[in-house]
């Protein structure tokens, strides 16, 4: 009797070494009822210019690319905070209204002179307040997505037998699906404190004051 030979799947091990890099744009809030706003994966359409093993003359297809100040902007406003103004908008969700406070980290594009311009000229409305703060990068004493977020899909990842592309970003949305709320909002019980004190302080920390 002929049965099919066993799928091969690479070890989580060997799957890790070999696995691309993928950039995500995690946003989330302390609202119970939308801690999980949006997982939006860094890339973009790109056209294919020639016939090619992968891809046909023509086709369009999604790549990753540079996350420098003119994408950060483009992410912000076209996927961003529309989902976050969605919320505002949202009669279900009485707790999350306006003004929204946007925290971010002092990665070059976050503090590029073209972002600042950006975030300074959407602040105007009130609906999201988004005024640039300096904060140490990659900081989890700062960072709600350094603290719980990143390090719960890392971990998902890295426990699957995940190596393309299309592989990760699967099992990264299916992290963020299964990922419970409370994730999230026991990291902002810790970090309210430290938001407070960084706006206080208009950025840094109380050591090197």
């Amino acid at each position: 009797e002929e049965t099919d030979p066993p799928e091969f799947r690479h070890s989580a091990r060997v799957a890790k070494l070999q696995r691309e890099k993928i950039m995500f744009l995690v946003v989330v809030s302390n609202v119970p009822g939308a801690a999980k706003i949006a997982l939006i994966c860094c890339e973009k359409d790109k056209k294919g210019e020639r016939n090619s093993k992968y891809h046909k003359f023509g086709d369009v297809y999604r790549v990753e690319c540079a996350v420098d100040a003119k994408f950060t902007i483009e992410m912000l406003k076209e996927q961003a905070y529309p989902v976050v103004e969605e919320k505002i908008a949202d009669p279900s969700i009485p707790a999350f209204k306006a003004p929204v406070w946007h925290f971010k980290d002092n990665a070059p594009p976050h503090v590029a002179k073209l972002t600042t311009e950006f975030l300074s000229e959407y602040a105007e409305d009130e609906t999201i307040v988004p005024h640039p703060i300096p904060q140490a990068p990659r900081c989890p004493e700062s960072n709600v997505l350094d603290m719980s977020v990143f390090n719960w899909l890392q971990q998902c990842v890295d426990s699957a037998e995940v190596v393309t592309r299309e592989e990760i970003k699967a099992e990264t949305l299916r992290a963020w699906n299964d990922m419970p709320e409370s994730v999230i909002l026991n990291s902002f019980n810790h970090l309210e404190p430290v938001h407070k004190t960084i706006v206080e302080l208009q950025g840094g920390n109380r050591t090197n004051q």
